[in-house]
């Protein structure tokens, strides 16, 4: 859909002249377009499929991330196989082998999406607002680090 409207945006394109000639209403098409719902086609962001198919669960001392996503399932599984006899009981990736120090980003997003979680719901005001977690190499106001410098 993006594609399409990018190119109802210019009024000299092949697709805005074929539309037309077939008395498409070209404003009505875009506005249809712009608002969209693109939730379960192949226009919605993966992020956006897979998060909703994750359920987190907290009882007692204890969070369950429970993610059904295919695409993360299958990368579990390949995870896991690479893993072999360290994925110990079977199946199991454990954030305390070497090889899955990577894990730490993983506790972080997820630290940083609870927390989100519990301001929006507490201020549904704010729920149009997404948010944008941290990435590597942003600085300490959630913005990239001007050039040159590090992260700290």
């Amino acid at each position: 859909h993006h594609l399409l409207l990018a190119a109802l945006s210019d009024a000299n394109t092949a697709a805005v002249r074929a539309l037309g000639s077939l008395g498409v209403d070209l404003e009505q098409a875009r506005e249809a377009l712009r608002t969209v719902d693109v939730t379960g086609t192949s226009d919605e962001q993966p992020e956006e499929a897979g998060r909703r198919q994750m359920v987190i669960r907290v009882t007692g001392g204890k969070l369950t991330l429970e993610a059904t996503d295919p695409v993360l399932v299958k990368a579990a599984f390949a995870a896991a196989g690479a893993l072999g006899d360290k994925a110990h009981p079977a199946d199991t990736i454990r954030g305390d082998a070497p090889e899955c120090a990577s894990l730490g980003i993983v506790w972080r997003a997820l630290r940083e999406s609870l927390d989100v979680i519990a301001e929006q719901a507490s201020e549904p005001a704010k729920i149009a607002v997404r948010p944008r977690l941290r990435q590597a190499g942003d600085g300490p106001d959630n913005k990239p680090d001007a050039p040159g410098t590090e992260a700290g």
